[in-house]
């Protein structure tokens, strides 16, 4: 069970520490109360001097004990897993709670001295490193989600956070909170997004494109732009729906990214096209390419291509009275860029600050603008993932600019850096 075993003179310090207190007391002194060759004078003020050390080490080891007294009805309490380790990050100590997010036995764990290194798998070394420097530099980390690996071998989902301890007998503790059922909540909630929703929309899309061809045939115009209506719902919705499962898929650690190398021009000038194809009547915007960078880049190419959609989108959107977007492409050494401009009603300085927060939508824009607010924090995400960058510029009533900046030369990731995306 964790507990403290004794109130030393190190304990103390902690406290005093904690406490503001920063006068040292030494751990053993010696006073001579009879001493006849001190003035009557000093021997006073020395008294008054050895009561308030006396009383300050007292009043020190109650805070010392009401603190003990608390952490162990935090720790015995089991509500959440308590890990004490050591210098060398092996378990010295640890709660209930722990043990049975992990399903080992107390002596089990004593006797083998396992590190949290081994009780961790792999890919999640180095999250646990940068955690582990972050409590080196300001004494805590922030929480972060990782997976241990059970008794059975199975590995269990869990939240740690952690903090430096100047004791002893240890170096820092760390809490666990096993987050199995939230996971598979998620899990559940993507499911119901990707079929129960999903798959009748995809119904009505393809019956609703069948229908649209064969009444073009026969001419009925007025049916046909009713169909096409229906066409455009669909799209929005399906697009809503994914945006909803990007972004659980985001908190929780789970956006897939499959990089291959290509054309960033080509790529660029190809949606482009498909995008200028896809306004309808109600929009008068041409799409305006400038530039090139005549680079490759190793990337994720559905997902380069989502978040620069997101930008034109949102260039037409908030766009509603000018007739085109510009998008402009260029390159150095190091990276390439891209930029969309738009010149409509602009973003706000306030708002500037909150464009990139989920499900923030500008008040600036068009009141039918439709739309959750996911699509510039999921286009964040994804450079974000790629060591790129987004920067907008903005003047009320004559448009916006956002650049996208991309390194084309990114190092190898590992599993655990999706999760620097998490919220």
């Amino acid at each position: 069970m964790i507990s403290f075993t004794s109130c030393n003179d190190d304990k103390i310090s902690l406290v005093r520490k904690k406490i503001g207190m920063k006068r040292n007391i030494p751990a053993q002194r010696e006073y001579v109360s009879s001493d006849t060759s001190l003035p009557v004078k000093e021997k006073t003020v020395e008294e008054i001097t050895l009561k308030e050390e006396f009383a300050e080490r007292n009043y020190l080891k109650e805070r010392l004990a009401q603190s003990e007294a608390k952490f162990k009805v935090i720790a015995e309490s089991n509500m959440i897993g308590l890990v004490l380790w050591n210098e060398k990050q092996e378990i010295v100590d640890f709660n209930d709670a722990f043990l049975n997010i992990l399903g080992y036995q107390r002596q089990e764990v004593l006797k083998e001295r396992f590190s949290l290194k081994e009780l961790t798998p792999p890919e999640f070394w180095e999250a646990d490193e940068r955690a582990y420097r972050q409590m080196a530099k300001s004494g805590s980390c922030k929480p972060y989600e990782k997976e241990l690996l059970g008794k059975d071998g199975q590995t269990v989902p869990v939240l740690v956070g952690g903090a430096f301890i100047e004791a002893e007998d240890y170096r820092g503790i760390s809490y666990v909170v096993d987050i199995s059922e939230r996971k598979e909540r998620e899990k559940e909630k993507d499911i119901f997004l990707g079929h129960e929703l999903k798959n009748p929309l995809a119904t009505i899309k393809g019956f609703s494109q069948l229908l649209i061809k064969k009444l073009e045939k026969r001419g009925d115009v007025e049916t046909v732009s009713y169909l096409k209506k229906i066409d455009k719902k669909v799209n929005h919705l399906t697009k809503i729906i994914n945006d909803i499962t990007d972004l659980s898929r985001l908190r929780a650690g789970k956006m897939e990214f499959s990089d291959e190398l290509f054309s960033f021009d080509r790529l660029v000038k190809e949606l482009v096209r498909d995008f200028q194809a896809s306004l309808i009547d109600e929009h008068r915007h041409e799409i305006v390419l400038e530039g090139q960078t005549q680079k490759k880049i190793f990337a994720d190419k559905t997902r380069i291509t989502q978040a620069i959609n997101n930008l034109l989108s949102n260039a037409v959107k908030y766009s509603p009275e000018a007739d085109k977007v510009v998008v402009r492409l260029s390159s150095d050494e190091s990276s390439l860029q891209i930029e969309v401009q738009d010149f409509g009603v602009g973003i706000s300085k306030e708002d500037k600050t909150k464009v990139f927060q989920p499900f923030y939508r500008s008040v600036s824009g068009k009141k039918s603008s439709s739309g959750v607010g996911l699509g510039l924090y999921i286009t964040e995400r994804i450079l974000r993932y790629y060591r790129g960058k987004i920067e907008v510029e903005s003047t009320l009533g004559k448009g916006s600019i956002f650049r996208v900046t991309l390194p084309l030369k990114i190092k190898e990731r590992k599993k655990d850096e999706l999760y620097s995306l998490i919220i």
